[in-house]
């Protein structure tokens, strides 16, 4: 790959791996939220300026599509289509919890949680908490995506909770702090 950089390896060849610095930190989670950002700015430049350039083959999963929209032209298709973005009336991307290790002095990896708000034309607001996990690039124009992915949290948990959250408060508290 074109990403250099060597990571560290222990004796037992298990991969050791920094954290970021408290600049590459910043400037990691500083991308992530232009991300956020500009998927929320449906006027305005799409999030797929913000993967590398030099990446020949770019990996993007978001939790509502089916498959992998892989390459520059899935990438596009998916960000840059104004069909797609036409049925869009807002999404509002709120990440927070970041995770992140240095794969490389030059790439890391990424992961945290996304609070995400849309409003679909003719439909209701909605939201949900997605987790997101990335590979990002330190490149002159600084961080940039080669690789990302949400996972949604499953039917179950939603459920579950929303079963928990009708449970009255005095109800509740005849169990807290019990074994």
């Amino acid at each position: 790959a074109h990403w250099g950089g060597e990571m560290a390896v222990a004796a037992t060849a298990r991969p050791v791996f920094a954290a970021p610095s408290a600049q590459d930190q910043a400037a990691i989670e500083h991308a992530v939220h232009e991300f956020g950002r500009m998927m929320g700015d449906l006027k305005g430049p799409r999030p797929s300026l913000l993967f590398d350039a030099d990446e020949p083959a770019p990996l993007y999963l978001a939790e509502e599509i089916d498959d992998w929209a892989e390459g520059w032209d899935g990438l596009r298709a998916y960000h840059d289509d104004p069909k797609m973005l036409a049925f869009v009336d807002a999404v509002d991307l709120h990440p927070s919890r970041f995770r992140i290790k240095m794969l490389t002095p030059d790439l890391a990896l990424v992961a945290w949680h996304v609070h995400a708000e849309q409003k679909m034309r003719g439909g209701k607001p909605w939201a949900e908490w997605l987790r997101a996990n990335a590979i990002l690039h330190r490149t002159p124009a600084g961080w940039r995506f080669v690789y990302y992915a949400e996972a949604a949290r499953s039917t179950m948990r939603y459920v579950r909770e929303m079963y928990e959250r009708l449970a009255s408060p005095e109800f509740r508290a005849r169990f807290e702090n019990k074994p």
